[in-house]
């Protein structure tokens, strides 16, 4: 995989929306089990305009603009959902910078509860968000780490895998 920068874009529009789809596309094809979301998901969210649209989403391109990682936030009305995609096999350094990049992100967007959907084997990404606050929340089919906040709890929804 060609080398990725430290140091994402921001795209809005039919460029985020390409850039995500494709990114979500490669992550299938790399690994046919692997992450949360398919790139339909992006494409049925991308169908309403959301207040987090405003600032961009942040994407980590390739030296040839292959999307190679992103951090999405969506607004969902009660909640603000924080995705982080890193396309295997992301460099681990790398993969640190781009959870603090989200978890800053979603810090800047606490007037609503922020969410955060993470598999169960992103070790990185647990340890980050544990590192940030976040707490196992129990009672729900998948693992939700919480964070309380001014604005309410923020939760991290552990996928339990395949």
């Amino acid at each position: 995989m060609p080398a990725t920068p430290a140091t994402p874009v921001a795209e809005t529009g039919a460029d985020c929306l390409r850039l995500a789809t494709a990114l979500l596309q490669l992550m299938r094809n790399d690994s046919p089990t692997g992450g949360i979301w398919e790139a339909a998901d992006v494409q049925w969210w991308s169908r309403q305009e959301r207040v987090t649209d405003e600032n961009g989403q942040l994407f980590w391109l390739d030296e040839h603009g292959s999307p190679q990682a992103a951090v999405l936030t969506h607004d969902f009305w009660a909640a603000i959902q924080c995705d982080v995609l890193l396309r295997p096999p992301t460099d681990h350094d790398l993969a640190r910078v781009i959870w603090r990049t989200a978890i800053g992100r979603a810090d800047s967007l606490r007037a609503k509860p922020v969410e955060f959907p993470v598999r169960h084997d992103d070790v990185i990404g647990i340890t980050a968000l544990t590192g940030a606050g976040f707490t196992p929340q129990a009672g729900c089919q998948r693992l939700h780490l919480t964070s309380a906040t001014d604005s309410g709890p923020s939760t991290v929804t552990v996928d339990s895998g395949p």
